[in-house]
């Protein structure tokens, strides 16, 4: 299991009222600088505003604090995007 300190974890709103298949979330990237991982491991956090179906979506890591925050910038536009990614994980 990867560990890491609270100072070394970065994160990045993505989006507000994502609706997907009904339901509404809030996302965030959350990068963290962990043992056993090179660079920042990065996941999508997809809290659901309503009923508690809340969702977390492994990226591939960035390598270093910049491009994780780039990361989570880029993916503000993409809504699309994030959908196909959660109903990827929920679909798993």
């Amino acid at each position: 299991m990867a560990r890491y300190r609270r100072k070394d974890q970065i994160e990045v709103p993505v989006a507000e009222g994502l609706e997907v298949d009904g339901s509404t979330y809030s996302v965030d990237l959350i990068a963290k600088r962990a043992t056993g991982v090179d660079g920042y491991r990065c996941t999508l956090s997809f809290i659901a505003e309503e009923d508690g179906a809340n969702a977390f979506v492994d990226l591939e890591p960035a390598p270093g604090r910049r491009e994780a925050r780039e990361r989570g910038e880029e993916l503000r536009d993409e809504h699309e995007k994030l959908r196909d990614l959660l109903r990827g994980e929920l679909g798993a």
